[in-house]
Parts: C-alpha cells; structure tokens; sequence
C-alpha cells in the first residue's frame, strides 16, 4: 500500500514528461489507444487520442486536427462508431463541382448536422479526407448555415450557458453566433426553445500526409485555431512475419518503427524515464 501513491506519483512524471515533449512539435504523435510500455498512464481501454483532444481543447483552447495516416484511416473508423455527426468535406466539394447537389443544400445539410450535433450531445466530425477544401472558406461556410466558428474552440466553450446542467439559457434568440443557424421551424416542438446536451464538440481530420498537412491546409483552415495530432497504431507483428513489399507503412504519421514494436515501446518509455528525470531535478534544484 504504501508504494501506491509513489507509483501514481511517477506516472503522472512521465505523464508530464510525454506532454512536455509534444509540446515542442509542431504535430502532437500520440497512440491511438493504451501502449502500456510506451504510456503506461493510459489505463487499458482508455485512448491516447482522447487524452490528446482533451488536452489541446482544455489546455491549449484549440480545436483538434487528426492527421490520419494509418492504414485503413482507423481513426476515422474510431470515429464512426461513436456519437458522431460526420460532415464530408470531399464529397460535399465534389458534389457542387459535378452538379449534384448545389451549395445551399450542402449547406442546409450541414446545417442540420451541426444543428443535431448540438441537440444530442454528438461530435461533430468534419472528414477533409485527402483534399485540400479551399472553397470551404469562401463558398462552403455561411453565418448562418456553417460557420467558420465552428472550428473556434473559444466560441464553442461560451456554449456551455446554454448546456444543462452547466447552464439555463436559451440558445434560440440569443446573440451567441450560433443562434443564428437555427430556424423557428427547427424549435416549435420544444416550444421555441433550444438546449445543448452535454458531449457536443468538433473534431477536424485529413488524410494528408503529415508532413505537409499544415502547410496545405493553411489556405483552407484557421489553422491558428486547430492542434494538429497524428495518432498512430503499432503493428504488433512477429519478428519472423515480413511485411508484404507494396504494404505501406503502419505508422506513416510517426518516427519509423523497429521491426520488433515492444521494442518501440521500451526505447519511448525509457526516453520519458530519461525526461522525467531530468525534469525532477530541475525542479529539486529550484526549490532546494
């Protein structure tokens, strides 16, 4: 019992040792889900990425951009099986090119999607998947259909006044911007009035690649307002079991992995070991 709270003690070090480390990229790499070697604060079906989006929400004010390079995008998939409102960027722009639908029923569509978002405490998922959507700011986005607030993690956390049981107030009418995508007709059941469920959050993803991620999309998105994050998986696959020669990559959005993943593993845990030391002294030498 009494090395408990040592051992807690030192996972919240390398907990900070981790995070201190990703605060210096531009890109936070993070495991999709626990690796217990490599995270070990990351209890067994719990998610590395959901500690990341928490932390660039509550700790930086930023909304998260996944960068999904892992094979078969499973952090969109990871998504999908959620409570998720997907808006497809891709489709939507290909659809207006072709014709096929014009750009006030994509956004109309839209519209609904972050107005249900919202009413049922879903994330809404905006999937770029691997285009560059410039027309996303100057004819896919309107006030009062899509805004581009959307992606403000600032205006998205003042929601919580109208958020029971954070808050009472009626979002309908309101000069919170946006109240003005909804519509008398969307309220008359509730008798004119319109309240977020608790859960209600935007994560943006891309498929492109991660080295050339931001720059693409610095015409496209604010991109002051987005944390980039690349989560990836480690295959874990036997020593004696070769890749076939046209497989890409498993974890393309990080360093090169060893052919022996526990190996990965072992070598990240030891270089936070080595940091957390180092951070420990430092702050002994401080206070001593």
């Amino acid at each position: 019992m009494a090395e408990e709270p040592t051992d807690r003690s030192e996972l919240e070090e390398l907990r900070a040792a981790f995070w201190a480390e990703q605060d210096g990229l531009p890109i936070w790499r993070v495991p999709l889900s626990s690796e217990p070697a490599a995270t070990p604060w990351i209890s067994p079906g719990e998610s590395g990425l959901a500690e990341a989006c928490s932390r660039a929400r509550t700790l930086r004010g930023l909304t998260p951009l996944l960068i999904d390079n892992t094979r078969d995008h499973v952090v969109d998939t990871f998504h999908t099986y959620r409570l998720t409102q997907v808006v497809e960027i891709k489709q939507a722009i290909l659809q207006v090119h072709t014709g096929e639908r014009t750009r006030e029923e994509v956004l109309e569509k839209w519209r609904l999607q972050l107005l249900n978002a919202m009413r049922y405490g879903q994330v809404l998922y905006v999937r770029c998947a691997n285009c560059n959507p410039t027309s996303l700011a100057d004819r896919l986005a309107g006030d009062s259909t899509f805004p581009l607030s959307v992606f403000d993690h600032a205006t998205l956390s003042t929601l919580a006044e109208f958020t029971p049981p954070l808050g009472s107030e009626n979002l309908h009418g309101s000069s919170h911007p946006f109240a003005r995508v909804l519509r008398d007709s969307d309220v008359e059941e509730s008798g004119g009035i319109f309240q977020l469920r608790l859960g209600f959050d935007v994560v943006v993803s891309t498929h492109l690649d991660a080295d050339d991620a931001c720059a693409t999309l610095a015409g496209s998105l604010p991109m002051a307002l987005l944390q980039p994050i690349a989560p990836y998986v480690l295959e874990h696959r036997s020593p004696s079991e070769e890749a076939p020669p046209d497989e890409p990559p498993q974890e393309a959005a990080a360093p090169a992995e060893p052919e022996d993943a526990l190996a990965a593993q072992r070598a990240a845990a030891q270089r936070l070991r080595e940091r957390a030391e180092k951070m420990r002294e430092a702050r002994e030498a401080r206070t001593g």
